[in-house]
């Protein structure tokens, strides 16, 4: 039997969640919801579409899966939902119309399950859970599967038409076992005539051996071209290597040759802690001078930290310099502009002249024009750029004037405006 706990690591893993750790059952289904809730959204509106509701019926009629000559008659079916057992719990969990349930309970399902169980265990859930639309829920029981039976699992995708991300599923734990062998099999997908193309196998097999090399797994990781699916690759080692504690995640990047590996390594180790602990993160940061991490992430800490103590974090931005305390600023404004607007604005009125604002102006005009609209628009004539201003007043006075026309118009009459603004408004 698999531990919970590897479960829980392996569906961080494969759900890609953005931030952090899934340090808890149901805190870690938040971003699988959204998906799953989407996913729902559009297998509904498919016409025709009857996958699942055959297994809701079994009581009534025979089914044929589509992926096996399995056949579920009448009596099996009164027999799956007379005492609890795997074949019936996929049923019920495929059936939910819950994704948190649904991934809950596969995780659960999952940590049961005997090796020998897993092939019919997961050709029912694709044929009862609309698994095109719920990769993820798939990929918990192939996954597992993997960790159980690395042959069978790896027999079955291999002989299974299955998309390429559920079948890196199973490739993530067969690298924790057998590296060399799950990097052969995932480099048969490789596309060396596309330039851009991110190999969903190759993905999985670092995302296994971040469990068990790290550094071996940030190696491979600078064959993926560099973007997105580059950081999400890397996203996976980073989760892997916090989970032995800041210093170990920290020793770990230190060793990553490749530099922008190692820069988006440290963004990613930022945003975790900056997340969790925005005061450590200050300290770090303020150790890493103006290094490139440093400065991207200043944006994102500013705003943890000033969401936990507002105080300390404008005078933290005071200190910094350049490009990392423009960033800074406008992560200030991310937290303050629609809660504290007034704030906000003395904020940036104190900080002119000593950095570059512009950023930081616009996200507090935005962020302010719904609920302090003359403050915001008060700040416009600072934005840089005169289209940008443009655009600005056309539409926070268009705004304005459509919810509260007199004050609207009483502050257009005090106030000089950069022409064509006016005739851009409608009639006042």
């Amino acid at each position: 039997m698999m531990r919970y706990g590897g479960l829980l690591i392996a569906a961080a893993l494969i759900i890609g969640l953005l931030g952090g750790y899934l340090t808890g059952k149901r805190a870690g289904f938040t971003a699988a919801e959204k998906e799953l809730k989407s996913s729902e959204r559009k297998s509904s509106e498919r016409s025709g579409s009857t996958s699942g509701h055959d297994w809701q019926r079994v009581g009534n009629r025979r089914t044929t899966s589509a992926t096996s000559n399995h056949r579920i008659t009448s009596a099996e079916g009164e027999s799956l939902n007379a005492s609890f057992n795997p074949l019936a719990r996929v049923v019920e969990l495929g059936q939910s119309p819950d994704p948190a349930e649904r991934l809950g309970g596969l995780l659960e399902l999952a940590a049961s399950l005997r090796a020998e169980e897993f092939k019919e265990t997961v050709e029912a859930y694709i044929v009862v859970g609309n698994w095109e639309d719920r990769i993820t829920e798939l990929n918990i029981l192939l996954h597992a599967w993997a960790e159980a039976d690395p042959e069978g699992a790896v027999e079955y995708i291999t002989h299974k038409t299955l998309p390429l991300k559920a079948r890196a599923a199973v490739l993530t734990a067969w690298a924790k076992s057998s590296p060399d062998e799950a990097l052969e099999f995932a480099r048969k997908y490789d596309r060396p005539g596309q330039a851009n193309y991110v190999n969903p196998l190759l993905v999985g097999v670092i995302n296994g051996l971040a469990q068990v090399d790290p550094q071996r797994a940030a190696e491979l990781i600078v064959e993926i071209p560099e973007g997105e699916g580059r950081v999400d690759a890397l996203r996976g080692v980073v989760i892997t290597a916090m989970e032995d504690g800041l210093d170990s995640a920290l020793a770990w990047s230190d060793g990553i040759a490749d530099p922008n590996t190692q820069t988006e390594a440290m963004k990613l180790i930022l945003r975790n802690v900056a997340a969790r602990d925005p005061v450590r993160a200050a300290e770090m940061m303020a150790e890493m001078g103006d290094a490139p991490a440093a400065v991207e992430v200043a944006d994102r800490l500013a705003y943890s930290f000033a969401k936990l103590d507002t105080d300390s974090a404008i005078e933290w931005t005071r200190a910094l310099a350049g490009e990392q305390q423009s960033n800074a600023a406008r992560g200030i404004m991310i937290a303050l502009a629609r809660d504290e607007p007034h704030r906000a604005s003395e904020y940036l009125e104190s900080m002119k002249g000593s950095t570059e604002l512009n950023f930081a102006i616009t996200t507090f005009i935005w962020g302010a024009a719904n609920v302090e609209p003359a403050l915001a628009v008060g700040w416009i004539e600072n934005v840089s750029s005169p289209q940008t201003q443009h655009k600005m007043y056309r539409h926070i006075l268009s705004r304005w004037l459509r919810n509260d026309r007199e004050a609207a118009n009483q502050w257009i009459e005090t106030n000089t405006l950069p022409p064509g603004v006016i005739e851009a408004l409608p009639l006042q």
